[in-house]
């Protein structure tokens, strides 16, 4: 009788310790979910802010030197027309 009786309450103590294992391993997943989608959102929003400056740097060089360009040809142009004028 008291056999039984053992055997059910280390039975029933093994399923409880399980089902708290299964929900702190849930709870740590969820924690870790959570973490892990607020570190993307900052490492997406850095990315975008690293892309937008290189991409501006790059067309402002790009800028610049297409100005320095133009207005070279603008010389270049300007003489050759007072020449033939």
């Amino acid at each position: 009788m008291y056999k039984h009786k053992l055997v059910d309450f280390v039975i029933h103590f093994m399923e409880e310790i399980d089902k708290e294992i299964s929900e702190m391993k849930l709870a740590a997943n969820a924690r870790a979910r959570i973490c892990s989608e607020e570190f993307l959102k900052r490492v997406s929003i850095m990315c975008y802010c690293i892309h937008f400056i290189v991409i501006n740097s790059i067309l402002s060089e790009y800028s610049v030197f297409f100005h320095l360009v133009t207005q070279r040809l603008l010389c270049c142009f300007t003489f050759v027309r007072q020449k033939v004028l």
